[in-house]
Parts: structure tokens; sequence; C-alpha cells
């Protein structure tokens, strides 16, 4: 079997709050970016963390899913990724425990003498996230709001997937190309995902069941319980101004950044 991307890397599926009190800081965050040497790279490093997606939701990103106002840039129709409806359940079986992340879904029975685990069927849907805001204040929009400038569809362009008709085929880089970029200093695309959640939690203070609903998170029964707050009401709590060291960094950020050549 081919292992993908991911197999160099530990990956598990994190919680809003497993990554409190965890922030690494906006200077540190900043001097990441700095650690890329293209223009395209930053604005793909800058453009995962402060929307907290997964990595093939940035991708798709195109240039008219932004809507640009005085205090904040919103983002709209971004798709999720990891979304499906259960068609059905089956009981699969085995004779002995597995030794692996998968160990803890297995029950013993002691009838059969084996371990069995419950698997659905599934069927992907098309679902959206609600629509948020980045607040313009915080560090890296201005790299952002430069690389939106510069871009005409999709906001990191691939080649073309017919090179007998370029014009009509251009689509998004590959997930595949996205990690390496990421992986050129170290990092992978979950791990700035979970610093964003962090950062609002610890930076701006928000509550699980908001950054949930800012961040795209899916509702469990717990926070389903909870008002939430709504996309104006959680913008005016992110409205809390970064460190001046940050803010020294993110103009070295632009200072540094070559406008002028756009990596395919």
């Amino acid at each position: 079997m081919t292992r993908g991307h991911w197999a160099t890397h530990e990956y598990e599926r994190r919680a809003v709050s497993r990554d409190v009190d965890k922030f690494e800081g906006w200077e540190k965050i900043i001097r990441l970016c700095l650690m890329l040497n293209s223009f395209r790279d930053r604005a793909l490093y800058a453009i995962t963390f402060l929307s907290a997606g997964r990595i093939g939701e940035v991708i798709r990103l195109r240039k008219n899913n932004f809507m640009i106002e005085r205090d904040s840039i919103i983002v709209q129709n971004m798709l999720l990724l990891k979304r499906y409806n259960k068609e059905y359940g089956y009981l699969e079986y085995r004779p002995g425990l597995p030794d692996d992340s998968t160990r803890k879904l297995w029950t013993y029975d002691p009838k059969s003498n084996q371990w069995f685990r419950t698997r659905y069927e599934t069927e992907k849907k098309t679902v959206y996230r609600p629509d948020f805001d980045i607040p313009r204040h915080e560090p890296m929009t201005d790299l952002m709001l430069r690389w939106l400038e510069l871009t005409h569809d999709y906001l990191f362009p691939g080649y073309a997937t017919d090179k007998r008709f370029p014009e009509h085929n251009k689509r998004h880089i590959h997930r595949v190309t996205a990690y390496k970029i990421l992986d050129k200093i170290g990092i992978y695309p979950h791990w700035l995902r979970s610093q964003r959640a962090s950062c609002l939690k610890s930076f701006y203070n928000l509550r699980d069941e908001d950054a949930m609903e800012w961040a795209g998170w899916e509702d469990s029964d717990t926070f389903a319980m909870y008002a939430r707050m709504g996309r104006v009401e959680i913008s005016k709590h992110m409205m809390r101004a970064p460190p001046r060291e940050a803010l020294e960094l993110d103009r070295q950020l632009m200072e540094t950044s070559d406008i002028a050549v756009i990596q395919p």
C-alpha cells in the first residue's frame, strides 16, 4: 500500500479544548511565516492559520469567497470537508485486539471469543461553513489582502488538468503540494488549525461553543445546549490588539514578501 503524506506526521483528531493555554503566541506564528521564502508560500501559511481551515478547504478557496469590509474580512461559503451522512451500520469482528489508535473502539464478545466494533457505510455531503470574520487588525491580514489583489480565481492555482485547454482547466494546487510547503518549516497543517483554536480560546477568551461556531467544528450534544453568539458578536470579541512585538514582526513580513512572483 502506498503511504500518503500524512504518514510522515503524527496526526490525531483534536477537540477545540485540547490546546487551550498552549497558544505559542503571535510572535512565533509570524516568525515561522518569515521562514518561508516565496510570497505564495507565506500566503498559504497565513490563510491556513487565520481561517483555521483544513488544508483541503483552504486550497479550494477562491477570490469570490472573500468580502472586504472596513474592520474585517468576511469569508463566505467555505467548503467543509469530512462531512458525511451515515447510510447504515454493521459489526466488524476480529480475533484479537488491535494495537493501534482504534483500540478503544473495540469491545470483547465472550460468546464468539472475538472483538467487534460498529462500522458505518457513509455518503459524502456538501456542507459550507457559516460566514466568519477575520479582523483586519490581526497580523498577516495585510499579507492575505495583498495576495487577494494578485489572484483571479483560485487563491492557490495549480497546473491545468488538461494541457490541451489550459485556459479552461485551471485548478487549485494539490493538498500534498500544500503539505510539502508547510513541511519546509517543520510544521503540518493541523498544527496551524489547533494553534488558531488555541488563539481563539486563550488570547480572545472565546467560549468553546463560540470558537466551534467560528471555526466550523461540528457541534456535540453538549455544545448544542448552549446559546451561540452569532458572527457579529464573535467578531467583537476578536478585537483585542496583538502585542507590539507581533505587529513589528508583521511589518517585517510585509516588507520582505516578494509580491512580483506568484509561483504555481
